[in-house]
Order: C-alpha cells, then sequence, then structure tokens
C-alpha cells in the first residue's frame, strides 16, 4: 500500500485554507529502488530518467467519491527497471505527494508499454 509523505499531508492542510498551497501534483515518476515507504521521504529511491521511464506528466481526474486518479502510459526504448513508484508536483525535483514499493520488480524492455495509475481516496476517520 502506498504511503501519503509528510510533504503531501503539509499540502493538503495548505490547500484547504490557502495559505502558501505549493503546485498540484501531476507527475508520475519510477525508480528501481526497494526501500521501505516512509512518511518522511522526499523522493524516490533510484528515480528512472531514461528508455521511456522518466517522470512524466500524469492524465488527472476526480471521480465521485472523494477520490483522485492520475494515469500514464510509459513506452520504452531501453531496458528499465521498476519497484518503486512516486506522485511529484514537478516535472523535476518537486514535492512527493506519495510513494509505493511494489512487491518484485518489474522489469521493461524495448517496444514495452506500462499503464500506471493512482486512486487516492479521502476517507473519514
Amino acid at each position: 500500500m502506498a504511503i501519503t509523505t509528510d510533504q503531501g499531508m503539509e499540502d493538503v492542510a495548505r490547500l484547504i485554507n490557502n495559505v502558501s498551497p505549493n503546485a498540484a501534483y501531476t507527475y508520475i515518476a519510477t525508480g528501481s529502488a526497494s526501500t521501505a515507504e516512509s512518511a518522511t521521504q522526499t523522493s524516490l529511491g533510484a528515480e528512472n530518467t531514461q528508455y521511456g521511464g522518466q517522470r512524466q506528466a500524469a492524465t488527472c481526474e476526480y471521480e465521485v467519491p472523494f477520490k483522485s486518479k492520475w494515469e500514464i502510459l510509459l513506452s520504452f526504448n531501453g531496458p528499465v527497471s521498476i519497484r518503486e513508484i512516486g506522485l511529484f508536483n514537478n516535472s523535476s525535483a518537486g514535492r512527493m505527494f506519495m510513494r509505493h514499493v511494489y512487491d518484485e520488480t518489474m522489469s521493461k524492455v524495448s517496444g514495452q508499454n506500462l499503464k500506471i495509475t493512482i486512486y487516492y481516496t479521502m476517507v473519514r476517520v
């Protein structure tokens, strides 16, 4: 299960009362690190930067009730290993809203595609 980072929680709190809100989270990044998820993380462990695995702008939607959706389609032109994904507010660097580490590494090669969809649902606790 993905973890919302401290940066993400801070940015939601700033946004809802319009106190210095940061840019919207509209970029998905992939990486190869297997380090456990932690709320204090501010970046992926080893972000992919080539062969089609690099950070991309997502298609963003709101789905009722209380659910946000981000989606990208990666097209690979070389070997890429994916073990982690993150949601960011900038095309490079920026702030990370959430991070997820998969149980196993996905190995992709030239000519393959991968669709990544992230859902975030607000819940009452």
